[in-house]
Protein backbone atom coordinates (compact mmCIF):
# COMPACT_ATOMS: atom_id res chain seq x y z
CA UNK A 1 0.00 0.00 0.00
CA UNK A 2 2.46 2.61 0.93
CA UNK A 3 4.47 1.77 -2.39
CA UNK A 4 1.57 2.44 -4.16
CA UNK A 5 1.17 5.94 -2.32
CA UNK A 6 4.67 6.59 -3.03
CA UNK A 7 3.91 6.04 -6.61
CA UNK A 8 1.31 8.29 -6.58
CA UNK A 9 3.22 11.32 -4.96
CA UNK A 10 6.32 11.11 -7.62
CA UNK A 11 3.63 11.10 -10.48
CA UNK A 12 2.04 14.03 -8.62
CA UNK A 13 5.16 16.23 -8.02
CA UNK A 14 6.62 14.74 -11.53
CA UNK A 15 3.65 16.73 -12.87
CA UNK A 16 4.22 20.01 -10.27
CA UNK A 17 5.45 22.40 -12.93
CA UNK A 18 2.42 22.06 -14.98
CA UNK A 19 0.84 24.17 -12.37
CA UNK A 20 -0.64 27.51 -13.39
CA UNK A 21 -3.10 30.24 -12.01
CA UNK A 22 -6.40 30.32 -13.95
CA UNK A 23 -7.64 32.83 -16.15
CA UNK A 24 -11.28 32.53 -17.15
CA UNK A 25 -12.63 29.51 -18.30
CA UNK A 26 -12.91 28.16 -22.03
CA UNK A 27 -16.36 26.96 -22.94
CA UNK A 28 -17.59 25.52 -25.87
CA UNK A 29 -18.97 22.05 -28.29
CA UNK A 30 -16.55 19.66 -30.18
CA UNK A 31 -18.18 17.91 -32.94
CA UNK A 32 -17.60 16.27 -36.48
CA UNK A 33 -16.77 18.12 -39.36
CA UNK A 34 -20.47 18.55 -40.02
CA UNK A 35 -20.94 19.20 -37.04
CA UNK A 36 -24.33 17.30 -36.50
CA UNK A 37 -22.40 14.88 -34.69
CA UNK A 38 -20.91 15.62 -31.21
CA UNK A 39 -17.67 14.48 -30.07
CA UNK A 40 -16.62 13.30 -26.72
CA UNK A 41 -12.70 14.53 -26.42
CA UNK A 42 -9.88 15.16 -23.97
CA UNK A 43 -8.75 19.08 -23.66
CA UNK A 44 -5.70 19.69 -22.77
CA UNK A 45 -3.28 22.99 -22.53
CA UNK A 46 -0.07 23.40 -23.40
CA UNK A 47 2.06 25.79 -21.07
CA UNK A 48 6.03 27.24 -21.31
CA UNK A 49 5.61 24.73 -17.91
CA UNK A 50 4.14 21.92 -19.87
CA UNK A 51 1.31 20.16 -21.10
CA UNK A 52 -1.97 20.24 -18.72
CA UNK A 53 -4.37 18.02 -18.90
CA UNK A 54 -8.04 20.56 -18.62
CA UNK A 55 -11.06 17.90 -18.67
CA UNK A 56 -13.05 16.50 -21.50
CA UNK A 57 -16.68 17.22 -23.44
CA UNK A 58 -19.33 15.15 -22.14
CA UNK A 59 -21.65 12.86 -24.46
CA UNK A 60 -23.48 16.13 -25.96
CA UNK A 61 -19.83 17.76 -27.00
CA UNK A 62 -20.11 20.32 -24.40
CA UNK A 63 -17.36 21.25 -22.28
CA UNK A 64 -16.49 24.29 -19.95
CA UNK A 65 -12.72 24.50 -18.41
CA UNK A 66 -10.74 26.80 -16.69
CA UNK A 67 -8.13 28.79 -18.58
CA UNK A 68 -4.68 28.93 -17.67
CA UNK A 69 -2.75 32.80 -17.53
CA UNK A 70 -0.20 30.60 -19.24
CA UNK A 71 -1.70 28.92 -22.31
CA UNK A 72 -0.19 29.31 -25.28
CA UNK A 73 -1.95 26.44 -27.51
CA UNK A 74 -5.41 24.04 -26.53
CA UNK A 75 -5.18 20.60 -27.57
CA UNK A 76 -8.21 18.61 -28.60
CA UNK A 77 -7.80 14.74 -28.53
CA UNK A 78 -10.41 12.41 -29.56
CA UNK A 79 -10.23 8.65 -30.52
CA UNK A 80 -10.69 8.08 -34.58
CA UNK A 81 -10.07 12.06 -35.43
CA UNK A 82 -7.43 14.07 -36.07
CA UNK A 83 -5.85 15.50 -33.07
CA UNK A 84 -6.22 19.50 -33.16
CA UNK A 85 -3.13 22.08 -32.03
CA UNK A 86 -4.76 25.74 -31.81
CA UNK A 87 -2.40 28.58 -30.78
CA UNK A 88 -3.61 30.70 -27.76
CA UNK A 89 -2.56 34.25 -27.45
CA UNK A 90 -3.51 35.84 -24.18
CA UNK A 91 -3.74 39.44 -23.97
CA UNK A 92 -4.00 40.60 -20.51
CA UNK A 93 -6.03 38.67 -17.11
CA UNK A 94 -9.39 37.55 -19.25
CA UNK A 95 -12.32 37.12 -16.42
CA UNK A 96 -15.21 35.24 -17.26
CA UNK A 97 -16.00 32.51 -19.97
CA UNK A 98 -14.59 32.35 -23.83
CA UNK A 99 -16.53 30.27 -26.43
CA UNK A 100 -15.30 28.50 -28.84
CA UNK A 101 -16.43 25.51 -31.13
CA UNK A 102 -14.28 23.13 -32.60
CA UNK A 103 -14.56 20.45 -35.56
CA UNK A 104 -12.52 17.41 -35.90
CA UNK A 105 -11.52 15.83 -38.91
CA UNK A 106 -11.62 11.96 -39.11
CA UNK A 107 -8.21 9.77 -39.72
CA UNK A 108 -8.29 7.54 -42.31
CA UNK A 109 -7.67 3.91 -41.07
CA UNK A 110 -5.02 1.63 -42.51
CA UNK A 111 -5.56 0.53 -45.33
CA UNK A 112 -4.18 -0.54 -48.91
CA UNK A 113 -4.10 2.22 -52.37
CA UNK A 114 -5.60 4.95 -49.91
CA UNK A 115 -3.61 7.49 -47.87
CA UNK A 116 -4.64 7.39 -43.99
CA UNK A 117 -2.98 8.83 -41.10
CA UNK A 118 0.68 8.06 -39.39
CA UNK A 119 -0.67 7.95 -35.92
CA UNK A 120 -3.07 4.54 -37.66
CA UNK A 121 0.04 2.94 -38.68
CA UNK A 122 -0.09 -0.79 -37.65
CA UNK A 123 2.95 -3.58 -38.43
CA UNK A 124 2.69 -4.26 -42.66
CA UNK A 125 5.33 -6.08 -44.96
CA UNK A 126 5.55 -5.94 -48.65
CA UNK A 127 5.22 -8.69 -50.91
CA UNK A 128 7.47 -9.20 -53.53
CA UNK A 129 8.28 -5.51 -53.11
CA UNK A 130 11.44 -5.85 -55.78
CA UNK A 131 8.94 -6.28 -58.82
CA UNK A 132 8.47 -3.81 -61.20
CA UNK A 133 5.48 -2.30 -61.85
CA UNK A 134 4.26 1.02 -63.22
CA UNK A 135 1.37 2.69 -60.89
CA UNK A 136 -0.29 6.12 -61.46
CA UNK A 137 -1.47 8.01 -58.96
CA UNK A 138 -3.04 11.90 -58.67
CA UNK A 139 -2.73 13.74 -55.82
CA UNK A 140 -5.13 16.85 -55.13
CA UNK A 141 -5.58 19.21 -51.70
CA UNK A 142 -8.58 20.52 -50.64
CA UNK A 143 -10.88 22.38 -48.19
CA UNK A 144 -12.21 19.93 -45.53
CA UNK A 145 -15.09 22.41 -45.84
CA UNK A 146 -15.54 23.77 -48.80
CA UNK A 147 -13.88 21.50 -50.47
CA UNK A 148 -12.07 24.12 -52.81
CA UNK A 149 -8.57 22.95 -53.85
CA UNK A 150 -5.49 24.48 -52.58
CA UNK A 151 -2.32 24.93 -53.68
CA UNK A 152 0.12 23.13 -51.39
CA UNK A 153 3.47 21.60 -50.44
CA UNK A 154 3.86 17.82 -50.96
CA UNK A 155 6.61 15.97 -49.66
CA UNK A 156 7.28 11.78 -50.35
CA UNK A 157 9.41 9.64 -48.38
CA UNK A 158 9.86 6.27 -50.30
CA UNK A 159 10.96 3.35 -48.00
CA UNK A 160 11.91 1.48 -50.69
CA UNK A 161 14.68 3.83 -52.13
CA UNK A 162 15.19 6.18 -49.40
CA UNK A 163 14.54 8.95 -51.46
CA UNK A 164 12.26 12.13 -50.67
CA UNK A 165 10.71 13.78 -53.75
CA UNK A 166 8.93 17.30 -53.09
CA UNK A 167 6.58 19.12 -55.45
CA UNK A 168 4.25 22.37 -55.52
CA UNK A 169 0.30 22.23 -56.14
CA UNK A 170 -0.58 26.04 -57.43
CA UNK A 171 -3.77 27.26 -59.17
CA UNK A 172 -2.47 26.39 -62.22
CA UNK A 173 -1.39 23.41 -61.41
CA UNK A 174 -4.17 21.66 -59.16
CA UNK A 175 -2.99 18.13 -59.15
CA UNK A 176 -0.10 16.58 -59.19
CA UNK A 177 0.66 12.86 -61.18
CA UNK A 178 3.28 10.54 -59.81
CA UNK A 179 4.15 7.30 -61.64
CA UNK A 180 5.24 4.40 -58.48
CA UNK A 181 7.44 2.14 -60.21
CA UNK A 182 7.58 -0.48 -57.34
CA UNK A 183 5.42 -1.20 -54.50
CA UNK A 184 6.38 0.78 -51.78
CA UNK A 185 5.35 2.18 -48.26
CA UNK A 186 5.40 5.92 -48.75
CA UNK A 187 5.20 8.66 -46.40
CA UNK A 188 3.20 11.61 -47.36
CA UNK A 189 3.62 15.45 -45.90
CA UNK A 190 1.03 17.96 -47.02
CA UNK A 191 1.46 21.92 -45.99
CA UNK A 192 -0.76 24.31 -46.89
CA UNK A 193 -0.32 28.03 -46.15
CA UNK A 194 -3.50 28.77 -42.80
CA UNK A 195 -3.98 24.76 -42.10
CA UNK A 196 -3.30 21.97 -40.18
CA UNK A 197 -0.13 19.94 -41.76
CA UNK A 198 -1.14 16.03 -42.66
CA UNK A 199 0.91 13.40 -42.11
CA UNK A 200 0.23 10.28 -43.69
CA UNK A 201 1.21 6.80 -45.36
CA UNK A 202 0.70 5.34 -48.28
CA UNK A 203 0.74 1.56 -49.07
CA UNK A 204 1.07 0.82 -52.38
CA UNK A 205 1.17 -3.04 -52.75
CA UNK A 206 -0.97 -3.61 -55.62
CA UNK A 207 -0.29 -4.16 -59.62
CA UNK A 208 -3.93 -1.98 -60.53
CA UNK A 209 -2.23 -0.07 -63.67
CA UNK A 210 -5.66 2.06 -63.72
CA UNK A 211 -4.93 5.37 -62.81
CA UNK A 212 -6.67 7.07 -60.02
CA UNK A 213 -7.34 10.24 -57.77
CA UNK A 214 -5.99 10.70 -54.13
CA UNK A 215 -7.97 13.43 -52.45
CA UNK A 216 -6.24 15.08 -49.45
CA UNK A 217 -8.50 17.05 -47.22
CA UNK A 218 -6.69 19.82 -44.76
CA UNK A 219 -8.60 21.76 -41.66
CA UNK A 220 -8.03 25.33 -41.06
CA UNK A 221 -5.65 26.32 -38.54
CA UNK A 222 -7.79 28.07 -35.81
CA UNK A 223 -6.08 30.95 -33.53
CA UNK A 224 -7.75 31.84 -30.87
CA UNK A 225 -6.85 35.33 -29.32
CA UNK A 226 -8.39 36.58 -26.37
CA UNK A 227 -8.62 39.71 -24.60
CA UNK A 228 -8.30 40.67 -20.76
CA UNK A 229 -7.42 43.03 -18.08
CA UNK A 230 -3.80 44.12 -18.28
CA UNK A 231 -3.17 42.48 -14.87
CA UNK A 232 -0.09 40.49 -14.51
CA UNK A 233 -0.22 37.71 -11.82
CA UNK A 234 2.77 37.83 -9.69
CA UNK A 235 4.60 34.23 -8.39
CA UNK A 236 3.73 32.65 -5.02
CA UNK A 237 6.75 33.02 -2.58
CA UNK A 238 6.04 29.71 0.07
CA UNK A 239 7.84 29.68 3.13
CA UNK A 240 9.97 26.92 4.19
CA UNK A 241 10.63 28.08 7.83
CA UNK A 242 7.42 25.75 9.17
CA UNK A 243 8.55 26.83 12.78
CA UNK A 244 7.27 30.13 11.86
CA UNK A 245 3.96 29.21 11.51
CA UNK A 246 3.74 26.81 14.74
CA UNK A 247 0.81 27.80 16.65
CA UNK A 248 -1.07 29.65 14.00
CA UNK A 249 -4.84 28.61 14.06
CA UNK A 250 -7.26 29.36 11.35
CA UNK A 251 -10.24 31.43 12.54
CA UNK A 252 -11.32 31.52 8.55
CA UNK A 253 -12.17 28.76 6.57
CA UNK A 254 -10.42 25.30 6.32
CA UNK A 255 -10.49 23.75 2.95
CA UNK A 256 -10.02 20.27 2.32
CA UNK A 257 -8.48 17.92 -0.94
CA UNK A 258 -8.75 14.36 -1.78
CA UNK A 259 -5.74 12.24 -1.11
CA UNK A 260 -2.60 13.13 -3.59
CA UNK A 261 -4.52 15.90 -5.04
CA UNK A 262 -3.98 19.80 -5.36
CA UNK A 263 -6.68 20.80 -7.65
CA UNK A 264 -8.23 23.75 -6.30
CA UNK A 265 -11.84 22.54 -4.80
CA UNK A 266 -14.71 23.57 -6.90
CA UNK A 267 -17.06 24.25 -3.82
CA UNK A 268 -14.20 26.62 -2.20
CA UNK A 269 -14.65 29.29 -5.00
CA UNK A 270 -17.50 31.14 -3.71
CA UNK A 271 -15.60 30.99 -0.12
CA UNK A 272 -12.45 32.29 -1.65
CA UNK A 273 -13.81 35.20 -3.84
CA UNK A 274 -15.85 36.53 -0.78
CA UNK A 275 -11.82 36.81 0.70
CA UNK A 276 -10.74 38.37 -1.85
CA UNK A 277 -13.49 40.94 -1.88
CA UNK A 278 -12.81 41.44 2.13
CA UNK A 279 -9.17 42.39 1.41
CA UNK A 280 -9.15 44.44 -1.14
CA UNK A 281 -12.10 46.45 0.98
CA UNK A 282 -9.85 46.29 4.31
CA UNK A 283 -6.50 47.49 3.59
CA UNK A 284 -5.17 46.67 7.02
CA UNK A 285 -5.92 42.91 6.90
CA UNK A 286 -4.06 40.11 5.38
CA UNK A 287 -3.98 36.20 5.14
CA UNK A 288 -2.15 33.40 6.71
CA UNK A 289 -2.78 29.96 4.50
CA UNK A 290 -0.98 26.78 5.56
CA UNK A 291 -1.28 23.70 3.78
CA UNK A 292 -1.43 20.22 5.40
CA UNK A 293 -1.18 16.90 4.52
CA UNK A 294 -1.99 13.24 6.55
CA UNK A 295 1.56 11.21 7.46
CA UNK A 296 0.64 8.81 4.73
CA UNK A 297 4.37 8.84 2.27
CA UNK A 298 7.33 10.23 2.31
CA UNK A 299 7.34 13.33 4.55
CA UNK A 300 9.31 15.60 2.44
CA UNK A 301 7.08 14.64 -0.52
CA UNK A 302 4.17 15.50 1.76
CA UNK A 303 5.87 18.79 2.76
CA UNK A 304 5.76 19.48 -0.74
CA UNK A 305 2.63 18.00 -1.21
CA UNK A 306 1.33 20.86 0.66
CA UNK A 307 2.61 23.56 -0.87
CA UNK A 308 1.28 22.99 -4.01
CA UNK A 309 -1.78 23.12 -2.28
CA UNK A 310 -1.20 26.30 -0.84
CA UNK A 311 0.11 27.62 -4.03
CA UNK A 312 -3.56 26.77 -5.91
CA UNK A 313 -5.01 28.75 -3.60
CA UNK A 314 -2.83 31.74 -2.92
CA UNK A 315 -2.48 31.90 -7.12
CA UNK A 316 -6.53 32.27 -6.78
CA UNK A 317 -6.92 35.03 -4.69
CA UNK A 318 -4.08 36.99 -6.47
CA UNK A 319 -5.80 36.47 -9.48
CA UNK A 320 -8.98 38.08 -8.02
CA UNK A 321 -6.64 40.81 -7.21
CA UNK A 322 -5.23 39.92 -3.68
CA UNK A 323 -1.51 41.55 -3.36
CA UNK A 324 0.76 38.75 -2.83
CA UNK A 325 2.86 41.03 -0.27
CA UNK A 326 -0.80 40.27 2.02
CA UNK A 327 -0.03 36.90 1.53
CA UNK A 328 1.65 34.60 4.04
CA UNK A 329 2.08 31.20 2.58
CA UNK A 330 3.92 27.95 3.85
CA UNK A 331 3.41 23.97 3.15
CA UNK A 332 3.91 22.17 6.31
CA UNK A 333 3.25 18.45 5.08
CA UNK A 334 1.72 16.10 8.08
CA UNK A 335 3.59 17.92 10.66
CA UNK A 336 0.37 20.07 12.43
CA UNK A 337 -2.47 17.26 12.22
CA UNK A 338 -6.00 18.13 13.85
CA UNK A 339 -6.83 14.34 14.12
CA UNK A 340 -3.97 11.04 14.84
CA UNK A 341 -3.72 9.53 11.37
CA UNK A 342 -5.54 6.40 12.87
CA UNK A 343 -8.58 6.36 10.21
CA UNK A 344 -9.68 6.83 6.89
CA UNK A 345 -11.58 9.83 8.33
CA UNK A 346 -9.36 11.24 10.49
CA UNK A 347 -6.85 11.33 7.60
CA UNK A 348 -9.34 12.99 5.18
CA UNK A 349 -9.61 16.10 8.30
CA UNK A 350 -5.78 16.18 8.10
CA UNK A 351 -5.52 16.67 4.54
CA UNK A 352 -6.86 20.63 4.49
CA UNK A 353 -5.38 24.45 4.24
CA UNK A 354 -6.30 26.89 6.41
CA UNK A 355 -7.39 30.08 5.59
CA UNK A 356 -6.39 32.86 8.27
CA UNK A 357 -7.75 36.76 8.14
CA UNK A 358 -5.06 38.73 9.91
CA UNK A 359 -4.12 41.97 11.22
CA UNK A 360 -1.28 42.97 8.47
CA UNK A 361 0.68 43.90 11.75
CA UNK A 362 0.76 40.05 13.00
CA UNK A 363 1.30 38.51 9.40
CA UNK A 364 4.93 38.46 10.58
CA UNK A 365 4.83 36.82 14.14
Amino acid sequence: MKTRVYILLFLLLAAAPRLCAQCGYLAGKVTDLSGANPLVASLSAKTDQGKLRLGKSDSLGVFKVEMPCQLTELIIECPQFQTQHIPVNINGRPEGTFSISLAMMPLGKQTSDEPYAQSEQKHFELKDSLKAVSIVRRIEVRDALSDQRLGADICLYYTQKQKKDCFALTTDRPRAEIVFTEKDIVAVEVKSVGYQAYNGNLILDKTDEEPRTYIIKLSRQQTINIKGQPIAPQPVAIVRNADALKGAVASGKTLYFPRSDYKLPVQSRTYLDSVAAYILENKDKGLRITGHTDNVGNPSLNVTLSEYRVRVISRYLIGRGVPEGVIAAAGVGSKYPVRPNDSEENRRLNRRVEVQIIDLDSKSN
